[in-house]
């Protein structure tokens, strides 16, 4: 316990692990003073004093203290001292015994005085203690009188355990009175019968002269039911009292007392000049009205009117404010019940206007505002259409070289890059010494047929002289191809421009074929491109059109073509149908090279953004979903 203990008032509330706060309400005091004067009547004690700790809803307090004897007074000695044993019982959490001295004179001896404290528990917790001051006696008496002490503290917790009981009990009456009440609302059959249920059942209820229900229309509150009224004139001067009554209290936002009690402060107080108007017309009459909401906000207003003589207190606003928030929803859910066609189609257009326009979700509608406008330029402003494709840079005239018989690369007198010359420059050379090796068996061989063949005539074996011919011939045959080999060992240029392609230092030794180009000659002063238009896009592209090529290596110069001629037949490239199609170039640069690679865009008619970007979506759902 804390060294400052003070009591609790009757405002005072008293938490309790697990159960919440405890609230004992009115005559907490009166419990207190009564308990204490019962604890000194049956000690026979001279004063006594009841200390409780402090609590949120109050931080200091007065002490709650009994004096019996007259002769015996509580100064603020005494005081400090009741305070340390009030502190040490609830510490200790047991009854202590102490002595004090009471305050005579400088020439009389005081008399000693016993102090008996014992905490006051709630909940198994020390919240307190009772303090109480009896003469001096025998030990036996004092221990007896602890004893009873601790005993009657007792009541303390019995007393607020009973006030949570009321407190509780209360709750279930009004959660009772409000599910019967909206059982017996339910069973009107639309919103103006549900309302005068509403009102005649509170009427009924709370004793009240009239009450009446009124719900938000546009900006203004409008009465849509008034108890004990079978038919409602909206025009009537009541009607038009109890709406500025509504709007009062809906303006407000908060619920409103009329008249408001004397004691409230000024944070408490609210403008009732409709209310006192109402009152002074057809009363005077006692006035409270509580606003109706749901989670959106405010939907309507409740007004309940007494005599003037019989005000609404604390208990039954409670309960009304319990009933007006079940009100709210049910009323309101049965109006969007009896709604037509019509109605909920202008209910959803106002809600989305004031959506549009209102201060909710401003980056949802800043996107969309975006988007509104992305989409307005992609319909409206125009462009041309456009075929895209893979642009190629290739010299106009190049040749592609093989080796004339497969072979072994002997030497290379050329590199990418080097000038050459038609039927002058050698490119490279083949190896020959196998070549030649096989040329001279093959002589020798043809020598040696001849020699068997002229024998065989000498002989007269004629046949015999025609088989070794025929042998003469084949290696006659062999010694053409080997010399055949030995002749076309050198490679000649077979036009005259550049080499751009074929570095064959590193293939020297290595055995080249003819079906393979191993080196390309082309000439550079004349170049075209080549367009791989997909085809998807290859229909929008005809002879004559222009179009642009933006090369890799310098994207930011964009070089203008002419269409020249499409390639009738698709060819498969990077696993796409593409057709190939030959532009002449309208301006050369003195940069572009042949082999260069980047994007050609082939200008067509005119259209707008929207259909070129959403035709590869419409495309893929005409061939998706064609019958």
């Amino acid at each position: 316990m804390d060294e400052q203990v003070v009591s609790i008032s009757a405002s005072t509330s008293t938490e309790v692990e697990g159960s919440g706060p405890l609230r004992p309400g009115h005559g907490v005091d009166a419990f207190l003073s009564d308990l204490i004067k019962r604890q000194c009547g049956l000690l026979e004690a001279v004063a006594g004093v009841i200390l409780l700790r402090p609590t949120r809803e109050q931080p200091t307090g007065a002490t709650i203290r009994h004096e019996v004897d007259a002769r015996f007074t509580i100064t603020p000695r005494h005081y400090r001292r009741l305070t340390e044993m009030a502190t040490r019982a609830a510490r200790e959490n047991k009854p202590v015994l102490d002595h004090i001295a009471a305050d005579t004179g400088l020439l009389s001896a005081a008399p000693e005085y016993r102090v008996l404290a014992a905490p006051l528990m709630l909940a198994g917790r020390p919240h307190g203690a009772s303090v109480c001051i009896v003469p001096d006696r025998s030990d036996h008496d004092l221990e007896e009188g602890l004893k009873r002490l601790e005993l009657s503290t007792i009541a303390f917790e019995a007393f607020l355990w009973r006030q949570q009981a009321f407190v509780e009990a209360e709750s279930k009456i009004q959660l009772r009175e409000a599910l019967d009440l909206l059982d017996k609302s339910n069973q009107g059959h639309d919103t103006g019968e549900m309302a005068a249920m509403f009102c005649n059942e509170l009427q009924r209820r709370f004793g009240c002269t009239r009450v009446s229900i009124g719900l938000i229309h546009g900006h203004a509150v409008r009465v849509v039911a008034i108890g004990g009224s079978e038919h409602l004139d909206k025009r009537s001067e009541l009607a038009e009292a109890l709406e500025a009554v509504m709007e009062e209290c809906a303006d407000q936002d908060t619920e409103i007392r009329s008249p408001q009690p004397p004691d409230a402060d000024a944070s408490e107080r609210r403008v009732v000049r409709a209310h006192t108007s109402l009152s002074e017309r057809y009363g005077p009459c006692a006035i409270a009205s509580f606003p109706l909401r749901i989670e959106d906000g405010l939907i309507g207003v409740v007004v309940m009117e007494r005599d003037a003589a019989d005000p609404f207190n604390d208990s039954t606003l409670r309960l009304l404010r319990l009933i007006a928030e079940y009100i709210g929803p049910t009323v309101w859910t049965r109006r969007m019940a009896d709604r037509g066609v019509l109605a909920v189609s202008r209910d959803r257009v106002i809600d989305l206007s004031e959506t549009l326009v209102g201060p909710q979700k401003t980056g949802a509608k800043v996107f969309a505002l975006i988007a509104l406008l992305v989409l307005a330029i992609s319909l409206v402003f125009p462009v041309h259409d456009r075929a895209v494709g893979t642009g190629r840079i290739q010299a106009d005239e190049r040749r592609e070289v093989s080796v004339p018989f497969a072979g072994r690369l002997d030497e290379v007198f050329v590199k990418p890059g080097d000038p050459v010359e038609a039927g002058v420059t050698p490119l490279f050379n083949l190896d020959t010494r196998e070549a030649k090796l096989h040329l001279q068996s093959a002589v020798g061989e043809r020598q040696r047929l001849r020699t068997q063949a002229d024998d065989a005539r000498y002989r007269g074996k004629m046949a015999e002289a025609a088989q070794f011919e025929a042998r003469i011939q084949s290696a006659e045959a062999d010694i053409a191809l080997y010399q055949y080999q030995i002749d076309q060992a050198t490679v000649i240029a077979p036009i005259s421009g550049t080499v751009t392609q074929g570095d064959l230092e590193d293939r020297l030794g290595q055995v080249v074929q003819p079906n393979r180009p191993i080196m390309e000659i082309a000439q550079l002063d004349t170049i075209t491109a080549v367009a791989l238009i997909p085809e998807s896009g290859i229909s929008r592209v005809a002879v004559g059109q222009t179009g642009t090529l933006a090369v890799t290596a310098r994207p930011a110069d964009k070089i203008q073509f002419r269409v020249l001629r499409i390639t009738p037949a698709s060819e498969v490239v990077d696993q796409k149908n593409v057709y190939r199609v030959e532009v002449e170039l309208i301006d050369r640069p003195d940069w572009l090279r042949p082999g260069m690679e980047g994007q050609t865009k082939i200008w067509g008619k005119r259209t707008n953004l929207f259909t070129i970007y959403t035709r590869p979506l419409s495309d893929a759902l005409r061939l998706r979903f064609w019958w």
